[in-house]
């Protein structure tokens, strides 16, 4: 009994006693031995199954016998079709997952680069038609945007097609003679402008390492580490800017002739099964020089990461819970890194401690080179280089003063109010529709006020659901003892995905105060989301929400929307309005002082809902209603 697994002794002996007892045939599978290797997962060595037959001679018991098999391959395979199953149920669950955090951050800017080319081209056509005055001012700051949006889906789309040439082993390195400090440098400048807008210092500084070394021109892909270093300083700059201290990103240089190893503060990721250290020097392309690696490490002091979360970070399709709807992204960049070092033969590394910022560490292999002989001029700029270079000098004007931003972003997580009103010209009139947006991004708030505005909509903002929500406990749709203050809105568009709150969380709020009977009527409320699938679309109206549309989505669109949204809650408001009954006959218990349960009772009343018209009680004929 010694030999077998402990786990399975206790229904060995079970098996054995029921067997003895009732003389009667059993089979039993059971582990045995002790694994030659330490693995925790297999501790024992076979699987065997064992079989016991009563030896019966004229109805009397002579004894048993017992055989046993050796099934550990089957047993193995069968366990390996269960890995498989899981891993295949796994990764379905991922790329859907990966689908549709794609599919929102690709549709977000389009919902903006559709209303801001719906803008011009509407300008555009009103002053060949009319003439009178043409609104520069509105059509670059329309073009403007554009450019930002394009440049955004021009970085998700070289994510999704790098990590399809990974799949594929068709991502190749072309080695090329370059100075690793120059080239780093110039990657760097292109974030010039974005570091100064969010008043992000950035430093770039080589180890005395380098210098011992002597290292000028090395053998290494530029495309590559540009891609590198770009991804890691994009992150950086997305988690410091949101710090209230001094912010700074550093970027810092070593040189080793041997792989640099692990230490607790730069702890590079273990080499799993799936992954391959490409040995790229072993290819003529790369010379005959000394073997160098080059360690970059990307430092800043941002947000920080939780120890719990930096496991999963470098796995395809993951992120920190919620990240892609706070910052954005699409959970393939720090993926892509990871793989990118290991066909330079190198590897990464994180350190991070949440509050105080994070740094990331890369290695790459690369061989020593002589200076290149220059034959040929520099070559020009391609098309989507120069639209990513004329989008990010833009990026200053197009985007709200950094004050306005940070005021948002601060009274956000703090969980405060900034409804931001439209301006009003002296022309606007009390009758325009009041709409109050609620949305986190920027770009989109920006857009949709000009859009509606020039539509003869009087536009609010909230940047989150618990902003909307107090907007409307301040509004004309609950009741007070006094209103002089009461924001007017005629009816809410609300995004799904927020952060502090999301449309789905607030939505369910303002429909138990309309339940509670606490509201002059049936708020409006329009869902808009990135997210396109049906289902997905369905849960904005299952928490409550009047209809749903999905981006992007055109302004004459929203707009018959918001028409038909309108009228048919002035209709549920009325028949509300009807169906109170201040003596408390025919009311059903809820709101009010004392409904008095299915029709009696008294003081206070009760609402009385649109279904319980139609069954009668008395009601529905003094309103009509057969």
């Amino acid at each position: 009994m010694d030999m077998v697994y402990k786990d399975d002794r206790e229904p060995l002996l079970k098996t054995l006693l029921e067997t003895f007892t009732s003389q009667s045939r059993s089979t039993c599978e059971f582990r045995v031995g002790k694994s030659d290797e330490p693995d925790p997962k297999r501790p024992w060595k076979k699987w065997v199954m064992k079989t016991i037959e009563p030896d019966k001679r004229n109805n009397r018991l002579r004894g048993f016998f017992a055989t046993l098999v050796d099934i550990t391959s089957i047993k193995l395979a069968a366990e390996y079709q269960k890995e498989l199953k899981e891993q295949a149920i796994e990764n379905e669950r991922r790329q859907e997952s990966f689908i549709d955090i794609t599919s929102h951050e690709m549709r977000n800017p389009l919902s903006a680069v559709l209303q801001s080319a719906e803008s011009i081209l509407a300008d555009m056509v009103h002053f060949q038609k009319s003439g009178g005055k043409l609104d520069v001012e509105a059509i670059i700051d329309s073009a403007r945007t554009i450019l930002l949006c394009v440049n955004h889906q021009t970085r998700i789309i070289e994510d999704i097609l790098t990590v399809s040439k990974l799949d594929a082993m068709l991502l190749t390195v072309v080695p090329v003679e370059v100075q690793m400090t120059d080239l780093l440098s110039k990657s760097l400048k292109m974030f010039e402008d974005e570091l100064k807008r969010k008043g992000i210092k950035c430093s770039l500084t080589q180890s005395a390492s380098y210098g011992d070394l002597k290292v000028d021109w090395v053998y290494a892909d530029p495309s590559r580490v540009t891609q590198l270093l770009v991804n890691l300083t994009t992150n950086a700059i997305k988690f410091t800017a949101l710090v209230e201290r001094e912010r700074y990103i550093r970027v810092s240089m070593e040189a080793a002739t041997e792989p640099p190893g692990s230490t607790p503060q730069r702890a590079f990721l273990p080499i799993e099964e799936e992954d391959t250290i490409e040995d790229v020097t072993a290819n003529p392309d790369w010379g005959n020089g000394e073997v160098l690696y080059i360690v970059v490490s990307v430092e800043d002091n941002g947000l920080g990461i939780k120890k719990e979360w930096q496991d999963q970070l470098f796995q395809r399709f993951k992120q920190a819970p919620k990240t892609h709807v706070t910052y954005g992204g699409s959970g393939l960049g720090l993926f892509i890194c990871k793989k990118l070092c290991h066909v330079q033969g190198g590897n990464i590394a994180v350190y991070s401690e949440e509050g105080k910022g994070s740094t990331f560490t890369f290695y790459i292999k690369t061989t020593r080179a002589e200076a290149p002989i220059p034959t040929a001029p520099a070559r020009t700029q391609s098309w989507p280089e120069k639209v990513a270079e004329e989008a990010q000098k833009l990026a200053d004007t197009a985007t709200p003063p950094e004050s306005d931003q940070g005021s948002i972003k601060q009274a956000a997580r703090a969980g405060l109010s900034t409804v931001t009103p439209v301006p009003e010209s002296e022309e606007e009139t009390d009758d325009k529709k009041v709409v109050l947006v609620v949305e986190d991004n920027l770009i989109n708030q920006r857009v949709l006020q000009q859009q509606l505005s020039k539509e003869g909509f009087k536009v609010l903002v909230s940047n989150n659901g618990k902003e909307s929500y107090d907007m409307i406990l301040n509004s004309q749709w609950v009741k007070k003892a006094e209103t002089p203050n009461a924001v007017h809105v005629d009816i809410v568009l609300m995004d799904m995905e927020m952060p502090i709150m999301d449309g789905t969380a607030a939505t369910r709020l303002i429909r138990a105060l309309e339940a509670d009977g606490k509201t002059t009527g049936h708020v409006p409320i329009l869902g808009i989301s990135a997210n396109a699938r049906p289902e997905q679309q369905a849960q904005m109206v299952e928490a409550g929400m009047d209809a749903s549309i999905a981006k992007p989505f055109r302004i004459p669109d929203l707009i018959n929307r918001f028409d038909s949204l309108i009228e048919e809650s002035k209709r549920k408001s009325s028949w509300a309005c009807l169906c109170f009954d201040d003596d408390g006959g025919g009311g059903n218990g809820r709101g009010g002082g004392g409904g008095g349960g299915g029709g009696g009772g008294g003081g206070g009343g009760g609402w009385l809902m649109p279904r319980e018209i139609e069954k009668g009680n008395g009601i529905g004929e003094r309103l009509g209603i057969r």
